[in-house]
């Protein structure tokens, strides 16, 4: 059962005035952009205590008390959510323990019905909730992509603190952690391509006189990379980045020798008679 957003508030020790006449809404000081900090008769945020909701009407921030609380604590979301939840509920798919928030980010406004989808049609319920699964891992990646360049950016102009500031934000926003993951793949020795990629885009952000497009070279080592790689996986064979490179330029002038041997000599091609 959810805890009252008035709970919530008085938990963290937030400033709040009841006024008369509006028994289902409690004022106070934003505790999110503090835009009334200082201001006497000043009070922005408003508590729902019927419906349980919260809205800031200067920053706009709103939301549900598990959206509340996370913002107040720096929690993702969801572990909020599944922290009053318990664990009578710990088979469901994890499309279905996507809040309205992180719902509304991959385009959906409202929750769907899952009971009465199951009621109607099993299978297609099945499909929904794996589609929906997949949407929200295509968001989260592209968001740590983001988070990721926006980290490295913060590192190369010596501006380490408000980078991390910014993403440990995003992470409310979105409900979801990053942080760690991000800070771990920058600690390894190899990352994977969208990384370096990121890596490119944010040394491009920091000077445009670096270019973001790889060279032929390095598009070249790439592949050599993959497929050695992939020999290694595949078919058990251990093979030096020197060995792929000499085959694929031994394979090219064969190709260039087969070309130029199927090649006709000039004067046997006629033009087509004019009808």
């Amino acid at each position: 059962m959810l805890p009252s957003i008035l709970e919530i508030a008085n938990q963290h020790n937030l400033t709040l005035i009841f006024p008369k006449g509006r028994s289902k809404e409690v004022l106070g000081k934003c505790p999110f952009c503090r835009a009334d900090e200082g201001k006497r008769n000043k009070h922005y945020l408003s508590l729902n205590v019927k419906d349980n909701v919260f809205r800031c009407w200067y920053c706009g921030e709103k939301g549900g008390v598990c959206r509340f609380e996370s913002l107040l604590t720096g929690i993702p979301e969801s572990e909020i959510t599944e922290k009053y939840r318990g664990t009578r509920r710990k088979n469901r798919h994890p499309a279905e323990k996507l809040t309205n928030t992180q719902l509304r980010f991959i385009g959906f406004y409202s929750k769907p019905n899952w009971k009465e989808m199951r009621k109607k049609n099993m299978d297609y319920y099945r499909r929904t909730l794996d589609w929906i699964w997949q949407e929200w891992r295509s968001f989260l990646q592209e968001e740590k992509r983001q988070a990721f360049v926006m980290l490295l950016v913060s590192l190369f102009s010596n501006h380490y603190d408000k980078g991390i500031a910014m993403i440990q934000k995003r992470e409310q926003e979105i409900g979801e952690s990053m942080l760690d993951d991000l800070l771990r793949l920058f600690s390894q020795s190899k990352w994977p391509q969208w990384a370096i990629d990121a890596k490119r885009f944010a040394m491009h952000i920091c000077n445009p006189t670096v270019p973001f497009q790889l060279t032929e070279e390095e598009q070249e080592a790439l592949l050599v990379e993959k497929i050695c790689l992939e020999l290694e996986k595949n078919c058990g064979i251990m093979v030096q980045p020197e060995e792929v490179e000499n085959h694929m330029r031994q394979a090219c002038i064969q190709r260039s020798q087969t070309v130029k041997s199927l090649s006709k000599p000039a004067g046997q091609y006629y033009m087509p008679v004019a009808q």
